[in-house]
């Protein structure tokens, strides 16, 4: 749609799954879509026909607007936190808006059984698509990912040049679950230098060998200033290493982010 627009009918598969992609395909530019039932379409073919035929003839009329769309030079956010981080990521979320062009990545330490709820309390109140990470999800624009709780999560790029989340239990000798130098060590290799990480509040140092390993490639790294942070532990800890690029008030974020990325 971006660089050849052309009128655009879906023919979507009656699930859950095909709902959305449907919904997705809609505010890409497709004009219309057609449910997929092959049961029904083979009881009622005749009808099924003269339908198609008909939308196509709407849709090939159609006035098209080319839809342009946002590249960022980041493929990735990748947000650490742990004490006082569920108000800070709320708050940053809250402020992304609905075209934000980057997936994000939330690490919170939190134990397990609680981040499924986290993430879908964070969903309800922002513009993206908010969900507990699973093993096998293909990092898109638009959505961002909660870590699951005592569990690890890591990245894979494949042949295609996607990204896929991995979620393993891990190392048992790794503290915390998740482990947030885990995961941004994963993505140092995973994105390269397409990555802005940002380290909130939290008790101790995780975070810091993760954005040293991000540094490596140049990545840009943030962290959340002392007086908005519960605990000034994590943030401190990248700024004193020296592995800093901007030091932010958490009010300022969800703004820098959306300067910085969009």
């Amino acid at each position: 749609m971006e660089v050849t627009p052309v009128p655009i009918l879906m023919l979507s598969s009656v699930t859950t799954q095909g709902a959305q992609s449907t919904f997705d395909a809609l505010e890409a530019g497709a004009i219309d879509f057609l449910p997929k039932n092959t049961s029904f379409i083979a009881s009622k073919t005749i009808e099924q026909s003269a339908d198609l035929i008909r939308k196509i003839k709407v849709v090939a009329r159609c006035k098209i607007n080319t839809r342009k769309l946002i590249h960022s030079k980041y493929e990735i956010v990748l947000i650490g936190s742990s004490t006082g981080g569920p108000i800070a990521l709320q708050t940053i979320m809250r402020g992304l808006p609905a075209h934000f062009p980057a997936p994000i990545i939330l690490i919170q330490h939190m134990p397990e059984n609680f981040t499924k709820t986290f993430a879908e309390r964070i969903n309800s109140i922002c513009n993206l698509k908010v969900k507990e990470a699973g093993d096998g999800d293909i990092i898109t624009v638009g959505n961002a990912y909660v870590a699951p709780g005592g569990k690890q999560l890591t990245f894979r790029r494949l042949g295609n040049g996607t990204v896929r989340i991995e979620i393993t239990e891990g190392d048992a000798s790794l503290y915390y679950r998740p482990c947030i130098d885990l995961s941004l060590n994963s993505a140092s290799t995973a994105f390269k230098g397409k990555v802005l990480s940002l380290i909130l509040t939290g008790m101790g140092a995780d975070g810091r060998e993760g954005v040293r390993s991000l540094k490596n490639y140049n990545c840009t790294s943030w962290a959340q200033d002392e007086k908005s942070s519960v605990v000034f532990g994590m943030p401190q800890a990248v700024f004193e290493a020296g592995l800093v690029d901007k030091i932010l008030n958490i009010d300022d974020i969800s703004r820098a982010l959306v300067n910085e990325v969009t």
